[in-house]
């Protein structure tokens, strides 16, 4: 973090410990003490097996250190309370010499527990929200509590006594075979494919060839270079395959390590190089047999394409897409194998992506368009014209999404508050300031922040029915906030147990913790202010821009809200998303307060992270769930940056958005959950989640025509389900709201 001195906290805090449990054969006291410096730590044999299961988030867990840069996280010592680190090795090393007859059995063993009640609760939890069972007042964790809670230390011991996690886990990954779902399924579905019933019925075959470009943290990333715990996984996956949950369970600290970016330079760590997987491969299947793109393959296989006419074009998705092209040249790759399909075929190609590459796409029109000595290739203002027949868009992520500000901000989302019990024992490992070094190192998430500023999010007419002075997400001056504080007012003194310098408290921290409400600018202000902890020497912050700018520029490419589409007149674009389904809008916070300092809590102490999310904020009737308040959407992104863009600004002139007129349809699909035998885990064929999307059969049915020109008329004009045209014309409306051209440069109308 930034260097510079900071608040401590009161040494006179008193000091407890948690008495050992009696007959056991192992210590398991928790030791707390002050350090010099004034801040508490703490080091356990063993974690407390159930956490206070009264309220989640008020509970204290014990946080790893935040990623330094210039060491080695193996150096550091284990003990640690509320994200702060103690590096008295001496102290460390006395507590590990406290059990003579062995040591302690490693955390990792517990955290293996831990992780897998919490991803089976979260697979529940999904299952039951798409299915539309699960209900405002439902929550997992209560009604498994008592049944559970009791048998946890048990287990947990039994575990540590008994097993060799490592050699039990690749016991059980030897033997499952991630190809046998695909095999059966492919030859099981083959008659209920659009793509078969297409070529059957109609004809269909292969027409124009097809680049895809997937999206956010659906490839796998391959180990090419790591530290000594890595080496043994060479080439081998450590995300989005079994193999990475494994290494995850195994030694989360060596995953965590590789996973991560500098966020000095958004690149790689020392001694670290992790690189997307190549082919299909690298993203039809995420994990096991969740499979993400590889219904669009089987169902263009159905139609005739194969690897000559078509490909999938992976990219390390953690990375801004500056470096994208710096480090991997992944924009070079792109243009040449566009230019290589049209060369061979002699057809214009059609260039499809999903949810965040869209993003991506965006940035690589400008990139290949602009000069060189502005940044850019310089291959022409009318390459994407002469080279392209369509851009396909699923699922596009054209504004940003709002749980992009959360993930960087405290490590949450609105799943990160529905694990409950299960989450608690988790956040030990795995906790909020965790979570949000790591997702903060990641440029990509940055791109994805919510773009078009407070004229776009903040008239709020995607989120409010009515207007009240007793709704703070919907007032009545109609200026809706991204989040708001429920704990505000101000105290007569704030201490910080971080390492913050002043400037950092006094700009940037302090006044956000005070102010109530928070427009979507002033959180993305504070956001670049705070970096991540890095403050503006965050990579993120100085590649990219988020709001304010008038003009295009290298910064901006990622934001389709001041970066206008190509020359492209003869080119369609394809807007293709999902709606019905409850997705996250806007949110709650309270200060991340460890306790009052004194009894009349006159001053309270802030941690790291400052903020988090106040789960206590329930209301079925303004769809708000645990603090986080739900609009429609496609279940990860929402409404308005699904079709604002496509259904409005992109169609109005006055915009300058789309200066060439390029033809935009826009394609909704309304959702629709069934239970289906042969894929128990998804919604079925008609569901309209953010990944569901990818194998629902009216989507894959105009995606087909698009591409084999079979009955092209009918997907020529735009399928609205929702009310998206009302919404954008209120937006514009508004005193705030509303894209519009000024001169040459672009500006939101209002700024």
């Amino acid at each position: 973090m930034l260097s510079g001195k900071s608040n401590r906290v009161k040494e006179s805090r008193k000091t407890s410990t948690t008495p050992q449990k009696q007959g056991s054969t192992r210590g398991r006291t928790q030791h707390r003490r002050t350090s010099k410096d004034g801040r508490m730590s703490a080091s356990t044999d063993a974690p407390p097996s159930v956490i206070n299961t009264e309220d989640p988030e008020d509970t204290e867990t014990l946080e790893d250190e935040p990623y330094d840069p210039t060491s080695s996280p193996e150096s550091k010592a284990s003990s640690k309370q509320h994200g702060n680190i103690s590096n008295d090795e001496e102290s460390h090393a006395s507590h590990r010499s406290a059990s003579p007859s062995r040591m302690p059995a490693p955390p990792r063993l517990c955290f293996g527990l831990a992780l897998a009640l919490w991803i089976a609760e979260i697979l529940i939890v999904l299952s039951l929200k798409r299915f539309g069972m699960l209900n405002n007042d439902f929550r997992l964790d209560v009604a498994v509590k008592e049944q559970l809670a009791p048998h946890i230390e048990r287990i947990q011991l039994q575990l540590e006594e008994s097993l060799q996690l490592g050699q039990y886990v690749d016991q059980i990954y030897a033997q499952f075979n991630e190809t046998a779902y695909s095999s059966l399924a492919y030859l099981t579905q083959e008659t209920k494919r659009p793509g078969y019933q297409m070529a059957t019925a109609e004809g269909a075959q292969a027409q124009y060839p097809i680049v895809m470009v997937p999206g956010f943290v659906t490839s796998g990333l391959e180990v090419w270079a790591g530290k000594a715990c890595a080496k043994k996984h060479f080439r081998q996956r450590l995300w989005a395959a079994m193999g990475g949950a494994r290494s995850f369970i195994a030694d989360r600290d060596c995953w965590r390590q590789h996973m991560i970016l500098d966020p000095l330079t958004g690149s790689d760590p020392d001694e670290v190089r992790l690189r997307a997987s190549q082919g299909f491969e690298a993203a039809d299947y995420f994990m096991g047999n969740y499979w993400v793109w590889n219904k669009v393959i089987e169902n263009l296989a159905d139609v005739g394409y194969n690897p000559s006419n078509m490909a999938l074009e992976a990219y390390d998705w953690r990375l801004a897409y500056h470096l994208l092209e710096e480090r991997d040249g992944y924009f070079s790759r792109l243009k040449s194998r566009i230019e290589d399909m049209h060369r061979v075929t002699g057809k214009k190609v059609v260039l499809t992506s999903h949810s965040m590459g869209a993003l991506v796409v965006h940035h690589f029109f400008a990139w290949v368009t602009t000069s060189t000595s502005e940044g850019g290739r310089g291959a022409g203002s009318k390459w994407v014209d002469e080279h392209l027949h369509a851009f396909i868009n699923i699922a596009g992520s054209h504004l940003g999404v709002p749980k992009a500000t959360t993930a960087i901000l405290s490590g949450e989302m609105s799943d990160t508050g529905l694990i409950g019990t299960f989450g608690d024992m988790v956040e030990q490992f795995f906790g909020r300031r965790v979570r949000r070094d790591l997702w903060s190192s990641w440029g990509s998430l940055w791109t994805m922040l919510p773009k078009g500023g407070n004229a776009l999010w903040s008239p709020g007419f995607d989120m409010c029915e009515e207007w009240s002075d007793d709704d703070l997400l919907c007032p009545t001056s109609q200026v809706s906030p991204l989040i708001a504080m429920t704990d505000a007012s101000p105290t007569s003194s704030l201490a910080f147990d971080g390492n913050w310098s002043e400037t950092m408290i006094n700009e940037a921290i302090t006044p956000f913790i005070l102010k109530q409400e928070h427009e979507n600018e002033g959180t993305l202000d504070f956001l670049t202010k705070f970096g991540g902890g890095f403050g503006e020497n965050s990579s993120s912050v100085k590649l990219m821009s988020f709001h304010g700018d008038t003009k295009p520029s290298s910064r901006n490419w990622h934001d389709p809200t001041v970066t206008p589409l190509p020359y492209a007149p003869k080119m369609k674009m394809y807007c293709l998303y999902g709606t019905g389904l409850d997705t996250e809008r806007a949110y709650f916070y309270r200060r991340n307060n460890i306790e009052p300092v004194d009894e009349g809590g006159l001053v309270a102490n802030i941690t790291d992270p400052v903020l988090k999310m106040d789960l206590t904020v329930e209301s079925e009737a303004k769809n708000i769930k645990l603090g986080v308040r739900y609009v429609n959407g496609d279940g990860s992104v929402p409404l308005i940056s699904l079709g604002y863009m496509c259904a409005d600004a992109w169609q109005r002139e006055d915009s300058g958005l789309n200066p060439s007129k390029t033809a935009v349809f826009t394609r909704e699909y309304e959702h629709h959950a069934e239970f289906s035998v042969d894929d128990p885990m998804r919604a079925g064929p008609k569901s309209a989640d953010h990944v569901d999307i990818l194998g629902n059969t009216e989507m894959l049915e105009d995606f087909l025509r698009i591409v084999t020109d079979s009955s092209i008329d009918k997907v020529n004009m735009d399928k609205i389900e929702s009310n998206i045209k009302d919404v954008a014309q209120k937006i514009n409306a508004h005193e705030l709201g509303g894209l519009r051209k000024k001169g040459k440069s672009f500006r939101l109308f209002g700024s």
